[in-house]
């Protein structure tokens, strides 16, 4: 948790670029959240559905049982979203103001493996990335876009500097929070961190008064394997769709899901010998497998926690310094503001 008036406060007068894109807010109890990709925020808006009683067809007695699609895609009644204007900052200014962040490099990482390892972006931005290579290309690159490497993507990144402003060319999946969320303008009275994501979700959600939706809730352990199951269910369906669906099997998805897992520290290195054998992989087998390995393993956590960093490190251990001066330059301020490391990897 950062101390928001302690530290943020004093950096804004470093520099005064960014915006703030969208808030909700939950008039109640005078709360207002803003979101940043890639750092809880389907938690928080699950939180605030729950709120508003907006879960369309959905009954739920927990934030935990909303759906991940219709969190993020379904039709809202009560819940919306405001635009930081000069109208809408007088209103804001008089709720209880908070937001959560993530180490710039981390959410890169995360952004890579769920957007391009993973057949989300595949036919969207992965083939423009792909045409961006000087060599002539195999037919199926140029088409699916299944082969973009971490340094391309990161390249990427970098070459949409200058539309740092414009979200519909620089994805929120990896534009700076501080062209999202910036802090000396949106001046937020908490700051969680992704890295400490439970124990600064309880305290605010303290802070806001709202414990009482959590009390008859049995999910929130099982917030993981709930995570897992909607990766899951989300890329099998997401390989029968037109743009990707000659791209990638079944059983090759299950290996990149498995990998990703591992990368997460979900699952232990090594344990994706479990997938031989099974000819014809549905999403319900796999989802099978993976949570029969991770609760016979669910007292190596710590373990896995650090497997999750040693894989970010070696991640960026190949990546050239131009490239590092490149995003350390790039999300300067989300350093700064944030009080992150730039230079974690040396």
């Amino acid at each position: 948790m950062i101390n928001a008036r302690e530290h943020i406060y004093d950096t804004c007068v470093q520099n005064d670029d960014g915006a703030v894109s969208q808030i909700y807010t939950y008039q109640a109890q005078n709360i207002a959240y803003c979101p940043v990709a890639k750092v809880g925020s389907t938690f928080w808006k699950r939180v605030l559905l729950f709120l508003h009683n907006d879960t369309g067809k959905f009954n739920v007695d927990s934030p935990f049982q909303i759906p991940r699609f219709f969190t993020h895609y379904g039709p809202k009644k009560r819940m919306k979203r405001m635009t930081f204007d000069v109208i809408s900052r007088e209103f804001i200014s008089k709720q209880t103001r908070f937001m959560f962040v993530r180490n710039p490099y981390s959410r890169l990482w995360s952004a890579y493996l769920d957007k391009f390892f993973l057949p989300d972006f595949w036919g969207r931005a992965a083939k423009a990335i792909v045409a961006l290579r000087k060599e002539k290309q195999k037919l199926k690159s140029k088409v699916c876009g299944h082969d973009v490497t971490f340094l391309e993507f990161l390249k990427y990144v970098l070459s949409l500097k200058e539309f740092l402003s414009n979200p519909a060319v620089f994805n929120e999946h990896w534009r700076p929070i501080q062209y999202m969320c910036n802090p000396c303008q949106y001046r937020p009275h908490f700051i969680g961190k992704l890295e400490t994501f439970s124990q600064d979700s309880k305290h605010i959600i303290k802070q806001l008064g709202i414990e009482h939706i959590f009390a008859n809730d049995e999910g929130s352990k099982y917030q993981i394997e709930e995570e897992l199951k909607t990766l899951v269910d989300y890329n099998f369906k997401r390989i029968t769709m037109r743009e990707v669906k000659d791209c990638l099997t079944p059983n090759e998805l299950a290996v990149r899901l498995w990998t990703v897992f591992e990368f997460n520290g979900y699952l232990p290195f090594g344990s994706r010998h479990v997938l031989n054998g099974t000819a014809n992989m549905t999403a319900d087998a796999f989802l099978e497998l993976v949570l029969k390995t991770r609760r016979l393993g669910a007292s190596y956590e710590d373990r896995w926690k650090r497997q999750r960093l040693s894989t970010l490190e070696s991640a960026y251990k190949t990546v050239p310094d131009d490239v590092m001066t490149g995003l350390k330059d790039l999300y300067k301020m989300d350093f700064v503001h944030f009080n992150y490391d730039p230079d974690p990897f040396k």
